[in-house]
């Protein structure tokens, strides 16, 4: 496992340089990135890919937890999401699906493994012992 290297908190703090501070707090950033790191190890041979497009994944999909928080947390103490949030989140779930896609990971839209049905044990027609 790779450990989370402390120029991830700067890109994502840069990337969502719109949401204030007080909203992406170090403590976040680290479950996010944690999280994120986990999900990739999970999906993605992290062995077949460069050490760049594996720092995209971690980054690219904690980034977009961490939008998703702070809309969370701005929602529950207003009672309404900023405006654009929807959309933003949107382009933040493609660009992490995008990059996750391109290391291999097979998922689907909504980060759900896509699991090959058509590889399914076939039987024949002898039955358990070979009779016919």
């Amino acid at each position: 496992m790779h450990m989370v290297n402390p120029k991830y908190f700067f890109y994502i703090r840069n990337e969502l340089n719109d949401v204030p501070d007080e909203y992406v707090s170090d403590e976040v950033l680290l479950r996010t990135l944690l999280k994120a790191e986990r999900f990739v190890n999970s999906v993605v041979d992290t062995t077949a890919i460069d050490s760049t497009l594996y720092e995209e994944c971690i980054v690219s999909l904690a980034t977009y937890y961490t939008y998703l928080n702070y809309t969370s947390i701005v929602a529950r103490r207003t009672g309404a999401i900023p405006e654009f949030a929807e959309v933003r989140a949107e382009q933040l779930k493609e660009v992490a699906l995008s990059f996750l896609r391109l290391a291999g990971a097979a998922i689907d839209d909504n980060f759900n493994l896509q699991i090959d049905t058509t590889s399914v044990v076939a039987f024949d027609t002898c039955g358990i012992f070979g009779e016919q």
